[in-house]
């Protein structure tokens, strides 16, 4: 149901009766529960398709926008709409506004077969299969990319945020609640993300830039899953020293570099997105191609 849906001439969010109408899930069906929101399995009753429903709490919607000079709605739902058509990306399906707000219900699409990239790594404990690290990260990158290209920053990228579906490994990025808009230039002084995810600029000068602080929040999120280590360094000291904590890891050279030009703690110095997805690790393609040029030319 889109931001500009209108049937009488005038802006009116669709109603939670609305919604019974369409859909149906219970309490029972409880997939998570976070800061700003409990999510539920549900279904489409027109054809029984299943649906993940989003109950937003009152009073823990981080940023609200306003619709034809009247209504608010939380910023995740712009946002949503904003994604729609990026692959990679949960789908927004509908939403609908609980007697006059706060509070909200959002419907999005549930993939079969789906688990977080957390459990589905947990249950691969010490397994390095490079082939699908550079398939997910792959996936990640551009569906990250594609909602830059849209305006949008997701704000915290984790493991308990991407979906990955089990048979096919094709990935989801979910969980929208903290996203804002993408300016480019902007300086940010207010991290809402996962800490543990947050650039070293953030607590150095309480400052940055969104797009450096996701390539950082990637760079982080996969040294983690390849390496089971809780975080790249040890101390914040080590950050700027250029100390992975590998631990007993091996990694592969090329995989270590990208992850280092991720993680520079300078934010100029940082690999740029598309940079990301040409680094020969990440598209082997492009260091065989580099090669043969180089061979044909001698």
């Amino acid at each position: 149901m889109s931001l500009s849906s209108n049937t009488s001439g005038e802006f009116r969010p669709p109603s939670i009766d609305q919604f019974w109408q369409l859909y149906s899930f219970s309490e029972s069906g409880l997939i998570e529960k976070g800061g700003h929101g409990s999510v539920f399995s549900g279904v489409r009753l027109a054809d029984k398709t299943p649906v993940a429903v989003k109950v937003i709490h009152s009073g823990k919607v981080p940023h609200w926008d306003m619709v034809a000079d009247r209504w608010l709605i939380p910023r995740e739902v712009a946002c949503l709409e904003k994604v729609a058509n990026v692959e990679g990306v949960i789908r927004l399906l509908d939403w609908f506004c609980i007697g006059t707000g706060p509070e909200f219900v959002i419907v999005m699409e549930r993939p079969n077969n789906a688990e977080d990239l957390l459990e589905f790594y947990n249950r691969r404990p010490g397994k390095f299969d490079e082939s699908l690290a550079r398939n997910l990260f792959s996936q990640l990158v551009k569906a990250v990319q594609g909602c830059h290209q849209t305006g949008v920053l997701h704000c915290d990228i984790k493991e308990e945020d991407i979906l990955i579906n089990r048979e096919t490994k094709s990935l989801k990025l979910i969980d929208f609640g903290l996203a804002d808009y993408l300016v480019p230039g902007k300086i940010n002084n207010n991290f809402v993300g996962t800490t543990t995810c947050a650039p070293p600029e953030w607590f150095t000068t309480h400052q940055y830039d969104g797009v450096k602080a996701e390539i950082w929040a990637i760079g982080v999120l996969f040294f983690r899953l390849i390496t089971g280590n809780d975080h790249p360094f040890k101390s914040f000291e080590k950050v700027f020293s250029g100390e992975l904590d590998l631990g007993n890891a091996q990694l592969p050279p090329q995989f270590e570099d990208l992850i280092r030009k991720c993680l520079a703690p300078n934010p100029h110095d940082r690999i740029s997105l598309e940079n990301m997805l040409c680094h020969p690790w990440a598209n082997p393609s492009s260091e065989e191609n580099t090669e043969s040029s180089n061979n044909q030319q001698n």
